[in-house]
């Protein structure tokens, strides 16, 4: 019986270490979403300042006032709207999966992957550049305002896309 017990506490132990790992690793977005800038917005972990530097899940409508910089994958499966420029380096790479939503009121700047699966929309308001280091994957909707500028990145676009400047390939 002491054994069975001892076996028990055991796996309650690694099991909230397990867990407790993970979230140290990652910024979880709650369902319901909120201002970027709320820890209520946040499942556990609250990013600190304008930079993703974790890996990032965004469910429900999560809104940034302002720049923000990401350093670490991310997936939108909500809505992300930045009044702002948003950046990703670094490992930045990004998804929009199919019914979400990424709103930049600002310039889109990327050296990473970027990934707009079908069913998914990318708006942004200046310019958008993705500048080598990942490729371009535009099978959703794409509306891009200013000019669209690929270096040194492939790109496949299976969705739709509409530039209102120049785009440059």
């Amino acid at each position: 019986m002491r054994r069975i017990i001892t076996y028990i506490i055991a796996m309650l132990v690694l099991t909230t270490m397990s867990i407790s790992a993970k979230n140290a690793w990652e910024y979880r977005s709650v369902s319901a979403g909120g201002a970027y800038e709320t820890a209520a917005t946040w499942d556990d972990k609250v990013p600190s300042g304008a930079s993703l530097d974790k890996a990032w899940y965004l469910y429900g409508a999560v809104s940034r006032t302002g720049d923000i910089s990401s350093t670490q994958s991310g997936v939108i499966y909500g809505t992300f709207t930045v009044s702002g420029n948003f950046s990703c380096s670094n490992g930045g790479a990004f998804s929009i999966e199919s019914g979400a939503t990424l709103e930049v009121f600002g310039n889109l700047n990327s050296s990473q992957t970027v990934t707009v699966n079908p069913g998914g929309t990318l708006i942004v308001h200046g310019n958008f550049t993705n500048s080598g280091g990942g490729s371009t994957t535009l099978a959703g909707n794409v509306v891009v305002l200013g000019n669209v500028d690929f270096k040194n990145t492939s790109v496949s676009n299976t969705g739709n896309l509409v530039v209102g400047g120049t785009l440059f390939t």
